[in-house]
């Protein structure tokens, strides 16, 4: 068995439970292992070539089995019918390629010729990135890596895998021996940890990992990932960008789900007869059904349309309605990116816009996206980057 270790360009916040497995099979987008983050201490990657490669680093007991914290890369188990990393090294003849392994400069032509036969790029994205954007997205974390910062690699002898990664190949394993000791606080009720709620709200779970091991690139929709890239630029105080993308975002999801709704009415059969919709035969005898109805509604470049006459034609209910408040502020928000995207400047525009481009208008226009995701979809997706607090009186043990 083969041993990849990538470190990541910024760390993944995540949320560990006692009961997560000890290690995750990734069917997609390839079929390696993922060993848990609370095994890393323990596993042959550490101790080697680089002892601080790859670290997870513990900080706040949420409750009694689950504990938030920080990990800095990511530890792959490659099954032998993978190509050998090292027979590939001692293939090529490229000398850059054998100095990146011993912690040296590579040239970028190396780079990709390495990284090609190791994770199978397709594009510009290596499956390793690619299963990080997966994972991202089921996590709605926001501020997340997209790319691999470093990689190391081991052929793991018959002492190792008899040791501290042996227990990784029982698929019912779980982290509870590794598990840190986390004691009751106080029992005054004035004495607790604080943190953001945002990060348990957002933190990479096991059922994350199981959901990005099993989907594919088609199931995640562009919308989610831009309202993601909104938050993402508000928490880096790009509030420009910020409110650019939850206004894009907002559009994107209306108008797919407008269409997805409508397409499932036509495939599936319109029993209430609530659209418009014509069959006809065409000359080779297929059979074509078309809604001209909303085909002219579809044509009209508003935005307004969007979130009341379509779907209240297609879904039988408008945002109009049912919220009008949030109606005008959408709308507000939609012109608000007209008057950046066509003047660059919000001098003079009504109070149809912002009035002002800041940190608070920035995270309005995000949270507006966010209830209207909710409204389309009948769910909450996503958690507001609002700082709020979250409190715990749980402890770690002190020799974590």
């Amino acid at each position: 068995m083969q041993m990849m270790a990538t470190q990541l360009d910024r760390p993944i916040n995540w949320l560990f439970h006692r009961d997560d497995p000890i290690i995750f099979s990734l069917s997609s987008p390839f079929d390696w292992l993922l060993l848990h983050p609370l095994l890393y201490p323990a596993s042959p990657a550490h101790g080697t070539t680089r002892d601080t490669f790859i670290a997870t680093q513990l900080d706040i007991a949420v409750t009694a089995d689950e504990v938030l914290g920080y990990v800095n890369g990511l530890i792959f188990l490659l099954p032998d019918s993978e190509p050998n990393v090292a027979d590939l090294l001692q293939r090529t003849k490229d000398a850059h390629v054998q100095g990146k392994v011993e912690g040296l400069s590579m040239s970028p032509e190396a780079y990709r010729h390495l990284s090609q036969a190791m994770w199978g790029h397709i594009g510009e994205q290596g499956d390793i990135e690619r299963f990080l954007l997966r994972l991202r997205y089921v996590s709605r974390q926001a501020n997340f890596p997209r790319m691999t910062a470093g990689f190391d690699y081991q052929q793991l002898t018959q002492t190792e895998l008899e040791g501290s990664v042996n227990q990784s190949t029982d698929k019912n394993a779980t982290v509870a021996d590794a598990f840190p000791e986390i004691t009751q606080g106080p029992s005054d009720p004035n004495i607790y940890i604080s943190f953001g709620a945002d990060r348990t709200a957002t933190a990479v779970t096991a059922q994350h990992v199981l959901a990005a091991a099993t989907m594919v690139d088609q199931d995640m929709q562009p919308a989610d990932s831009i309202l993601l890239d909104s938050i993402n630029a508000w928490e880096h105080r790009d509030y420009r960008t910020a409110l650019l993308y939850a206004a894009i975002a907002s559009e994107t999801m209306a108008a797919t789900e407008i269409d997805r709704a409508h397409d499932t009415i036509l495939r599936q059969g319109d029993p209430m007869n609530a659209l418009r919709a014509i069959s006809f035969k065409r000359p080779r005898g297929e059979t074509v059904v078309k809604d001209p109805v909303f085909e002219d509604l579809r044509a009209k470049d508003s935005f307004a349309q969007l979130l009341h006459v379509l779907p209240l034609y297609v879904m039988r209910r408008s945002l109009l309605v049912d919220n009008e408040t949030l109606y005008q502020n959408a709308l507000k928000l939609y012109n608000t990116r007209n008057a950046i995207a066509h003047r660059g400047t919000l001098a003079g525009e009504s109070a149809k816009a912002f009035a002002v481009l800041d940190k608070d208008s920035a995270l309005d226009a995000i949270e507006i996206a966010i209830q209207l995701f909710a409204w389309f979809r009948g769910r909450r997706d996503f958690t507001s980057p609002r700082p709020r607090e979250q409190r715990t009186r749980f402890r770690l043990s002190k020799d974590v």
